[in-house]
């Protein structure tokens, strides 16, 4: 028997048009719910038992394939039981879902709230310090990560994991503390480095090199002064030496100009992101 495109496409088009938006809405909502349970549980001791579970569920489906006869018959008579099991494994997780749904409304439950508490709590915190700092004149450096990772930064100094309070950010700084030289780098509001090292920036190197080049190349009294001869003379010495009372020969004058003007329009136009960038990175916005 040939079953050919038409009618796969056939058949797949008519089992599509028996899909209800119930049966999408259905999904949906088990999707969600899922997603939010093991949201719950993934930071807690429950995710190691969800893995166990998962082992123990593909054992028994293994079990079965391959005909091991005594062992499914014992994993079998284990699962009978495991709906009692799971109740007293999961209990303290259950038992906090509970409450939260007891204690906030339908929505806020479904609605992740913690991580925006926890960094408005860190800020709180960080402010205190810096607050408390300034008045013994304590310097700090406490960089907040957003979208992109410090992975790299964090490595530089030493990892750790703990949450943001004013006491433990005023001990990471006092001036005879071993990781007081470096940054504290903070993610999701939590403390996840310090002494770390930050990079130079980039683009004020950048700007601060394409400035020096300008200058360096637009210099006329220092090759007049190290030169003696005109051979070795740079090009804006020379458009000098074209213009005089007697005569100037402006048509050597301005290619002398263009050649002097072209190295340095280049270099500009190259670099002019990263000039614009170097120029207001240290910027204060008022």
């Amino acid at each position: 028997m040939n079953v050919t495109f038409a009618q796969v496409s056939g058949w797949v088009v008519r089992y599509l048009l028996t899909i209800r938006i119930s049966d999408i809405l259905d999904i949906a909502i088990m999707a969600f719910v899922l997603y939010k349970i093991f949201t719950l549980v993934q930071s807690t001791k429950a995710a190691s038992l969800v893995k166990g579970l998962l082992i123990f569920l593909a054992a028994l489906v293994l079990s079965s394939a391959l005909h091991l006869n005594g062992i499914n018959y014992i994993m079998t008579r284990m699962v009978n039981l495991g709906l009692l099991a799971l109740i007293i494994l999961f209990q303290p997780e259950i038992r906090r879902v509970l409450e939260q749904v007891g204690s906030r409304r339908l929505v806020a439950f479904f609605i992740h709230e913690e991580s925006a508490s926890t960094m408005e709590q860190a800020i709180g915190q960080t402010v205190l310090a810096c607050t408390e700092m300034s008045q013994s004149r304590t310097g700090s450096l406490i960089v907040f990560e957003r979208e992109i990772l410090l992975d790299d930064m964090v490595r530089s100094g030493t990892v750790l994991d703990a949450a943001v309070s004013a006491e433990l950010l005023k001990n990471i700084f006092f001036v005879k503390a071993p990781m007081h030289d470096g940054a504290v780098i903070v993610r999701n509001g939590r403390i996840v480095g310090a002494g770390c090292m930050l990079p130079m920036s980039g683009n004020a190197l950048a700007s601060l090199a394409i400035l020096s080049m300008i200058t360096a190349w637009n210099q006329y009294i220092w090759p007049l002064l190290v030169t003696d001869k005109n051979e070795m003379r740079t090009v804006q010495v020379g458009i000098s030496m074209l213009q005089g009372l007697e005569f100037s020969d402006y048509t050597l004058v301005m290619a002398g100009i263009v050649l002097v003007l072209l190295p340095c329009v280049l270099i500009f136009v190259v670099g002019f992101r990263f000039f614009i960038a170097g120029i207001t990175e240290g910027a204060v916005k008022g």
